[in-house]
């Protein structure tokens, strides 16, 4: 789940690119408190994350921003700092208890994320405040801010963005983030705009945890995300309903390179204003042209570092394509950002 944005751009999405905010904010709702033998002080941001004392009470003026087939999510305030913090919550006696596990493996992943010592590359994911279950639904706090999702930024831009802006701003935070995540074994699955997060000063986060897997805990097999960034492994990968336990060993499966298509994918988007392979309305097309790598054509003032950048994350083959921290050195990037 991400944070909560007030932008308007989002709410007319379907449940599955529903976005948000995170907030430039990284104090926890909790560190206004000494920690008890039930909380524990973080590497990151010295924050407390609180767990087994939260309850449904310590938060007042719940306010529900978005409703989805699964879940309600709440702009409230935790009650003893007055934060305004955002809450997901998964009613049990409507969500399939695989949802649940879910859920659980979305909040063990940004556990994991807030305890690494890698702080200077993952400060830019969305922050876990906390987590906690009781008799009626499981519930996910994260942080929130004021601002709008990528995809919003865009629109306000007329749809695209400098380069400058789109290298240093964008895409070299999410870089940083990435490798940091891909350090710890963590695959985020959905890159895209909707799950990039501005606040209201500028600050870029990864958002939309809920399709992120552990590699080093589940081989990642299936086909999940958002078809238009799909790179051409997940696009063969079968679905779920596709699936049978006996044939899962002799999946192929795929890396965290996934991650580095979706954003050549979304550096496309951001300069360009489409994304590079989507058929409006026919998702066979769309599909076909991912797996061939026939990609839109780059426009005319779009420089040549900017496309050997994309075309470098759009390899074919994920063993030939790069990795975030060698797109990190890429010429491009690092131009601007000496610039």
């Amino acid at each position: 789940m991400s944070s909560a944005t007030s932008s308007q751009c989002s709410s007319s999405l379907s449940p599955e690119r529903v976005q948000s905010c995170a907030s430039s904010s990284t104090s926890c709702i909790g560190d206004s408190n000494p920690p008890t033998s039930n909380q524990v002080r973080t590497g990151r941001n010295n924050s407390i994350l609180v767990t087994s004392q939260l309850s449904r009470t310590d938060f007042v003026d719940y306010k529900q921003i978005y409703r989805g087939r699964y879940s309600g999510i709440f702009l409230c305030k935790f009650k003893n700092t007055g934060r305004d913090v955002v809450v997901k919550v998964y009613p049990k006696a409507i969500v399939p208890s695989k949802r649940i596990r879910a859920v659980k493996r979305e909040a063990a992943i940004c556990r994991k994320i807030k305890y690494s010592s890698s702080t200077s590359y993952l400060s830019g994911s969305v922050e876990l405040l906390g987590e906690f279950e009781d008799s009626t639904a499981a519930y996910i706090v994260q942080e929130y801010c004021k601002g709008r999702d990528l995809l919003c930024q865009i629109k306000a831009n007329g749809g695209r963005v400098k380069e400058e802006y789109a290298s240093t701003r964008i895409l070299q935070p999410i870089l940083r983030t990435l490798t940091g995540l891909h350090s710890l074994g963590v695959i985020h699955r959905d890159i895209k705009p909707e799950n990039i997060l501005v606040s209201q000063f500028g600050e870029v986060k990864i958002g939309g945890f809920a399709l992120a897997l552990d590699r080093t805990i589940t081989r990642p097999i299936l086909r999940v995300g958002t078809l238009d960034c799909m790179a051409p492994e997940v696009v063969m990968s079968p679905s779920l309903e596709e699936t049978s336990y006996s044939g899962v060993h002799n999946l192929i499966g795929y890396d965290e390179k996934v991650d580095v298509w979706a954003v050549g994918v979304l550096a496309y988007e951001v300069l360009v204003g489409r994304p590079p392979f989507s058929v409006s309305g026919d998702p066979v097309q769309t599909s076909t042209r991912i797996l061939r790598g026939a990609r839109a054509p780059f426009p005319e003032g779009l420089s040549a570092e900017a496309q050997d950048f994309i075309s470098q994350a759009l390899t074919l083959r994920p063993n030939e394509r790069p990795s975030t921290m060698a797109l990190l050195l890429h010429p491009w990037i690092a131009k601007q950002s000496d610039a």
